[in-house]
């Protein structure tokens, strides 16, 4: 059975863009337009990888990075941003405090996308939360 990763982004080319690169992977691929209806999809599949932008209307990737760890502390999910650091933030390891495992910066390649797709789905959720 194929591995089932969430991609949630309002963009309908990077969904589309990411679905292709996953599905051409081997893993099963599942897209939300934003972060409500990714809530909803994630509430009903239980996806083994979440990846999500966090620009997005309706409801924000750092929302729904809270509101999926709250119902599961073990969720994996991968955050997506254009921002890596904004003056003296990190923005990237503040999002990892609210709950990301990990962060991909865009734009990224295909490459960098397998890379932490295979880490993060490959570890165990136990570990995830003790690092």
């Amino acid at each position: 059975m194929s591995m089932c990763v969430l991609v949630i982004d309002d963009s309908k080319t990077v969904r589309l863009t990411i679905e292709t690169t996953l599905t051409e992977a081997g893993y099963a691929a599942i897209a939300a337009a934003n972060g409500s209806e990714g809530v909803r999809l994630w509430q009903e599949a239980r996806p083994d990888l979440v990846i999500t932008d966090i620009m997005m209307p309706e409801r924000d990737g750092i929302e729904t990075i809270m509101e999926i760890r709250r119902s599961c502390a073990q969720a994996k999910i991968l955050a997506m941003t254009g921002f890596c650091h904004t003056g003296s933030v990190d923005f990237a390891e503040m999002l990892r405090r609210l709950g990301a495992d990990d962060v991909l910066i865009k734009p990224f390649g295909p490459e960098v996308l397998l890379a932490k797709v295979d880490r993060l789905i490959s570890l165990d959720p136990v570990a995830l939360t003790a690092a």
